[in-house]
């Protein structure tokens, strides 16, 4: 079994979490951090040309945002760089040490809650962004630290012609593992990997006592040796060719390959799903707010946002963009958000249980 997700080789629709954006790789994405700054503005909004400095996972985005953007906006450019993975250790660690070359990222409530505690925020002013009106309130106040854009989730992926009756539960996955050695893909992030783990385990997706994410990382362990791989990006390809029997999908994931092939299906296990919510976050020492909130306030026009929604096939939180929102996107059970689904979502809850999380998770890749 391969301990690290495969180069990127499909469409960049289904590969929010990996390693490159327009053949840019983390080392490029390093390279572009030192340098980043290099071409741009700091002045105020109208002070000339700028570029924002965008940290961002591949093509997550709508398909001609940023041209559009750049062209009602003269003199404001956006540049994207990839995002570092392996999860939330991994992006914070890449902002720290390439302060100030990012002007703003998309990241989940844990990386910006992190990122906030570590003084590695601006300070957000919702007052400069006026759409923010079309996001629902307990979306804003879930995610007070930039826009919120998406919200995800992890469930589980299956052929139905290979397995009939799939695992109703976390802990069954984990059981049925061995029946199906070598055909159960994994994805390479650490809080979505140990929140499967801690739920199939009774403990909360948001544990931060030591003892419990140990015995997380031990049932992840002696997993690892019946999983085809830990995937960063295109975990439904094999679904899709069938080398792989059953997935731990995200929701996008799986609306990329689903309407390709009527035997992919999504089930969610009865302790419930990992979820999250991101969004577009200021990043410390940016000089280039009142750019930023003309960004985000144009993300946040309903069809712009139906654009962006249409391209990454991400779970929506914007009513008002639904008329803009393809009809097998916004009918899909698994990427319209239900308030009665039973959603874990994952929290910040400490430094020291996030340095235990970090631990735990090199200690599995190197198992």
């Amino acid at each position: 079994m391969s301990s690290l997700g495969s180069p990127y080789s499909g469409p960049l629709r289904s590969s929010r979490r990996s390693f490159l954006t327009a053949g840019v790789g983390l080392a490029g994405a390093a390279l572009l951090a030192a340098c980043g700054s290099d071409d741009s503005s700091s002045g105020s909004a109208g002070a000339g040309p700028t570029t924002l400095n965008f940290l961002n996972y591949p093509d997550w985005i709508g398909k001609d945002e940023v041209a559009k953007f750049e062209a009602a906006n003269p003199g404001t450019k956006v540049k994207q760089t990839a995002i570092a993975d392996g999860g939330v250790a991994a992006i914070s660690a890449q902002i720290a040490q390439n302060k100030g070359a990012f002007d703003f990222g998309l990241l989940g409530g844990v990386t910006a809650a992190r990122l906030k505690a570590g003084d590695l925020l601006s300070t957000f002013d919702p007052s400069t962004v006026p759409n923010l009106k079309y996001i629902p309130d307990n979306f804003r106040k879930m995610f007070p630290w930039g826009i919120p854009t998406d919200l995800g989730k992890i469930g589980l992926g299956y052929r139905a012609d290979l397995v009939p009756t799939p695992p109703a539960s976390w802990k069954e996955l984990f059981d049925a593992l061995p029946d199906h050695s070598g055909k159960v893909i994994f994805p390479d992030y650490d809080r979505d990997v140990l929140g499967i783990a801690l739920l199939a385990l009774d403990y909360s997706v948001n544990s931060a006592d030591e003892g419990e994410l140990n015995k997380a990382r031990d049932l992840v362990i002696t997993a690892k040796p019946h999983l085809k791989a830990f995937l960063s990006a295109n975990q439904g390809s094999g679904l899709a060719d069938g080398s792989a029997v059953m997935t731990v999908f995200y929701d996008y994931s799986y609306g990329s390959v689903a309407g390709e092939n009527a035997t992919i299906k999504w089930s969610a296990p009865s302790e419930g799903l990992p979820a999250y919510i991101e969004g577009w976050v200021p990043l410390v020492d940016s000089k280039k707010l009142a750019q930023l909130a003309t960004f985000m306030d144009w993300h946040l026009q309903p069809e712009v946002y139906g654009d962006f929604i249409n391209a990454t096939f991400a779970s929506y939180l914007m009513p008002d963009a639904e008329s803009h929102i393809a009809a097998t996107i916004k009918d899909d059970p698994a990427l319209k958000y239900d308030p009665n689904a039973n959603l874990q979502f994952e929290e910040f809850t400490s430094a020291k249980g996030e340095e235990i999380r970090t631990k735990i998770w090199e200690e599995i890749k190197a198992a």
